[in-house]
């Protein structure tokens, strides 16, 4: 009788250790495709967020590109655009888009007209000069053929640093612009980054 005691108790320790491993294994298998069903769904998830923002964004730069081509006309249309008209075309956009930091027109002059362009400006602005960014500050024009000047800045509030700045001693800058002089229409530079006071 004792060995048949044995021989049931070994009997049923072996049925609930291969139960055991059974029900181990039904788990772990369980458990990893729920994981590999969860990881999908979130990486769907993701790239589906992603897409939205990347097409919020894509929809933003159309937007705000297609109303700089809507002021490249004003300038086109009308000659010559005033500082104050400027001034009330840019504040809607800039109102609809405040993601906008500014909107500027840049004045193309020659260094023989420099003197007095300045002159001119320091009637409106006082302390009116060409400035260049030189290792990251502000400093007087050197003499170069030609500047491109900030002449109309929108608004100023924040962004005077820009004002008078001459934007032709960036390569970058100065080859979007000779191609978007010669396409007559508008072509894309590097980024700038000015400081905002």
């Amino acid at each position: 009788m004792d060995k048949l005691f044995r021989r049931v108790r070994v009997s049923v320790s072996v049925s609930a250790l291969i139960t055991l491993a059974v029900g181990l294994g039904l788990t772990a298998l369980l458990f990893a495709s729920v994981r590999k069903v969860e990881s999908h769904t979130r990486a769907l998830e993701f790239q589906q967020a992603a897409k939205l923002r990347s097409n919020a964004v894509a929809g933003g730069l159309a937007d705000a590109v297609e109303q700089l081509t809507v002021l490249n006309q004003l300038f086109r249309s009308v000659d010559p655009v005033s500082r104050e008209q400027f001034r009330s075309f840019t504040a809607p956009l800039l109102q609809r888009y405040p993601e906008i930091q500014a909107l500027s027109f840049q004045r193309l002059v020659r260094h023989q007209d420099r003197a007095a362009f300045e002159r001119a400006m320091r009637r409106r602005f006082p302390d009116f000069q060409i400035n260049e960014l030189a290792d990251g500050r502000l400093r007087r024009a050197g003499v170069r053929d030609s500047y491109n000047v900030v002449d109309y800045l929108e608004p100023p509030a924040g962004n005077v640093a820009a004002f008078g700045l001459d934007t032709a001693v960036a390569r970058e800058q100065g080859e979007a612009r000779e191609r978007s002089r010669a396409g007559g229409g508008r072509s894309r530079p590097g980024r700038s980054f000015f400081s905002r006071q």
